[in-house]
């Protein structure tokens, strides 16, 4: 018997033939490809859940703002400054005003940024830096809108606060919106939703479809 004839034999038997490692490549790009889409959904959900968070922090704020001023809401503009820089140059964002623009670009803007928005932060403006956007037909004291305290809002757990949003040209404040000419504002970057806080502080996904063009309906919360 030649035994080193069958030791060489068993040692080749102990290694991948070159079919065999192919098809193992393969079965692990399959596998890849399979896993890659939950993963991203994965991803996503947990950028959401992280939005939906600051958008909770947020809403402590509101309610700061509102104890503090006779139960006002903020208006989206009081002649001089937003109400994302009265909020923060008044600490009801949780972060100072230099805190919330500092030096190292988007990580700088905290819970101003949403975790799933594409976009180079800050940039142009400060309140170009921004993914919220405040209800202007609750927050607004021009002809043809009205200013509201909270507890005049009847529809609160359907009247929206503030909300995802977005603008392509960032030298322009995306910080309010309204049905008229902002509606595209509103940012459907949750895998196809937008998170929408509503004046009860309930966080919700919003379709496009299911956010109304008419300042009449209670997502806005004109009451005549």
């Amino acid at each position: 018997m030649n035994y080193r004839r069958i030791q060489k034999s068993a040692s080749l038997s102990r290694h991948f033939t070159l079919v065999e490692l192919l098809v193992v490549i393969a079965i692990i790009s399959i596998l890849a490809s399979l896993m890659m889409p939950m993963l991203s959904r994965a991803l996503g959900s947990a950028r959401s859940v992280a939005c939906v968070s600051q958008l909770k922090q947020h809403y402590i704020g509101f309610l700061s703002y509102a104890d503090e001023n006779q139960g006002w809401l903020p208006k989206y503009y009081n002649g001089s400054k937003t109400w994302v820089e009265v909020f923060c140059l008044n600490g009801y964002s949780g972060v100072t005003y230099r805190q919330a623009w500092g030096y190292d670009g988007r990580n700088a803007c905290g819970i101003w940024v949403c975790p799933e928005d594409a976009r180079s932060l800050p940039g142009g403006s400060v309140n170009g830096g921004v993914s919220y956007a405040i209800n202007n037909i609750i927050t607004n004291t021009a002809s043809g809108y009205k200013w509201y305290k909270m507890r005049q809002i009847k529809t609160v757990g359907q009247t929206s606060l503030i909300m995802d949003s977005w603008v392509a040209d960032l030298s322009q404040g995306p910080y309010f919106i309204q049905p008229y000419t902002q509606l595209d504002r509103v940012s459907y970057r949750h895998m196809g939703k937008a998170n929408v806080m509503r004046v009860d502080g309930v966080v919700k996904g919003y379709h496009e479809v299911e956010v109304p063009s008419s300042k009449d309906d209670p997502f806005w919360g004109y009451v005549q």
